[in-house]
């Protein structure tokens, strides 16, 4: 890599067999020189499924456009995915918000660690959110709140030697 590297990072929440479930974060990474040939290269293989979302083509059977995404990922990236995932002490939304966080802090300062310039993340905020939020002049989706603030913990506090999930709360 002669330019800086970018992390491109995306989410999944996996859950089943009577487990609450982890949170996964996975990201790729691409040289700042790549970037134009990885943003058409991504482009060309999303082009008849626009907007591009793996979870609902793979739910839709549409296996092809998601294979012709990675290969064009994989062909032109410079590192593979890095993941890393918490496990859920308890099925509230709480905990399951608490879990990502955890995960996300880690990757995080794992990429702080290896001195990323750039990392990009994609939003949760709705379509509606979005428009919302364009039109009150904010900066940031109130459904991303919780990821900014983990960011600027991380960057104010400085690393964590040790991130820890709460224990769940007492059910009755």
């Amino acid at each position: 890599m002669s330019g800086y590297p970018f992390a491109f990072v995306d989410e999944s929440f996996i859950s089943g067999g009577g487990h609450p479930g982890v949170y996964l974060f996975a990201g790729v990474v691409v040289d700042s020189d790549d970037l134009p040939t990885v943003i058409g290269a991504a482009r060309h293989a999303a082009a008849d499924h626009r907007p591009y979302h793996s979870t609902a083509l793979y739910k839709l059977g549409h296996i092809t456009p998601i294979e012709d995404m990675l290969d064009a990922v994989h062909a032109h990236a410079g590192w593979a995915f890095l993941t890393v995932q918490a496990p859920l002490p308890g099925p509230s939304e709480s905990d399951r918000e608490a879990a990502r966080q955890v995960a996300l802090g880690c990757l995080l300062q794992q990429l702080n660690e290896q001195k990323f310039r750039d990392v990009v993340i994609d939003t949760r905020a709705s379509q509606r959110e979005q428009v919302q939020m364009q039109l009150a002049g904010r900066k940031v989706f109130e459904s991303d709140i919780p990821d900014v603030t983990t960011y600027h913990s991380l960057s104010t506090e400085g690393p964590r030697t040790v991130a820890t999930v709460p224990a769940p709360s007492s059910r009755t």
